[in-house]
């Protein structure tokens, strides 16, 4: 029998680009949003926090639309959630042109943007992210996800927002602890790729910090990387760093009901994984002790600890499901050096599990005192 190939090519079919506004004035620039985008109608997502805090700052400056309300939480980045929104938009007939507007966190850009990309396979939409974590990071790149069973980020593809919009002045209704968490990923860019915005950022006191220059800054070092790498193919791994401990942590905390942030779990991780990096990577010890002295500073919560075989079975079984992994292979991404990342580092389980444990117990102990 003759094998018959048909080669099919396709011009890529989803946008490549879009721009991000920062610093705009929020009475000149939303009504004129909707007037170029013209959509035939316009839904507004947002957690119940938000809803109570921002949503009404701008309410009045919109054209008609439609509100869904999330409760705030990592627990509300769901299949339940997703089906909620669906629900909501198919009530309300919203057709291929209608546009969706993300008011909220990093939950809130992720499950919004992931749900708009689903909604009749893809409309328009538009990021407004409110917290510090959500404007110097989870707002730029075009990831969307949602967790499956506590894991975190499981189900999710690449999506281009049509644009996104970030202004400080939505900073405002945070707490100290918002902003701590959101500082943790800012720490993170600095390690990864600028050595002199880590030492700027991390030995500012903290009622000193400038946010408007940290936004900013965070913002160039992650679309930098993303431009050159969307799909995460190689440089775009090392954004990656402390997220491989730090989600296994954020995820045990959310199955066992512990309040803790995305960035406060970060934070764990990457002093976790800079001790990781001074044997696999030859980070110098000095570098990993200013790293983890300076992170410790800010306090961040941390999970208590239990019984050490219950807390090593559950850490492994997140671990192991890490979507960077390969086959058996734990994958993280490490410092060579403060400023310097490197991705694809493969480290076994009996390297990973001591070193974690010890700085865990430590950090619990340091958070009693």
């Amino acid at each position: 029998m003759v094998q018959k190939i048909i080669t099919a090519h396709h011009p890529r079919l989803i946008k490549d680009q879009y721009e991000i506004w920062y610093r705009e004035d929020p009475e000149n620039y939303l009504l004129d949003i909707f007037r170029q985008y013209n959509p035939s109608s316009l839904w507004v997502l947002t957690d119940d926090k938000v809803a109570a805090l921002v949503y009404p700052k701008i309410k009045e400056l919109l054209p008609i639309h439609e509100l869904i309300i999330l409760p705030e939480g990592e627990s509300s980045k769901s299949l339940q959630s997703v089906e909620y929104i669906a629900s909501a938009l198919a009530t309300g007939a919203a057709d291929r042109n209608a546009v969706m507007l993300m008011l909220g966190g990093g939950m809130i850009c992720d499950i919004g943007a992931y749900a708009a990309s689903c909604w009749k396979r893809g409309i328009r939409y538009i990021l407004v992210p409110t917290s510090l974590l959500a404007q110097l990071d989870a707002s730029v790149g075009g990831k969307t996800a949602i967790n499956l069973s506590n894991q975190k980020n499981m189900l999710g593809l690449f999506s281009l927002p049509d644009l996104v919009v970030i202004d400080p002045l939505f900073l405002s209704t945070l707490d100290e602890r918002e902003f701590k968490s959101g500082f943790a990923e800012a720490l993170k860019h600095g390690l990864i790729a600028d050595d002199t915005y880590w030492e700027i950022i991390s030995t500012t006191p903290w009622k000193e910090m400038e946010w408007e220059y940290i936004i900013y800054r965070s913002l160039l070092i992650k679309t930098e990387i993303v431009n050159k790498d969307m799909e995460e193919r190689w440089i775009r791994k090392t954004l990656n760093f402390g997220h491989t401990i730090g989600h296994a942590m954020e995820s045990l905390s959310l199955e066992r009901g512990f309040d803790i942030r995305h960035g406060e779990a970060i934070a764990f991780g990457m002093i976790v994984e800079s001790a990781l990096s001074v044997e696999a990577c030859g980070l110098p010890i000095e570098d990993f002790k200013t790293i983890a002295r300076r992170i410790s500073d800010y306090k961040f919560p941390i999970l208590p600890p239990e019984e050490e075989s219950k807390d090593r079975e559950k850490f492994f079984a997140f671990i192991k499901n890490d979507k960077k992994n390969e086959g058996n292979a734990i994958k993280f991404s490490l410092l060579s050096k403060i400023g310097k990342c490197v991705y694809d580092i493969e480290i076994g389980w009996d390297r990973i599990w001591p070193i974690t444990r010890s700085i865990w117990i430590q950090a619990w102990e340091e958070s009693k005192s």
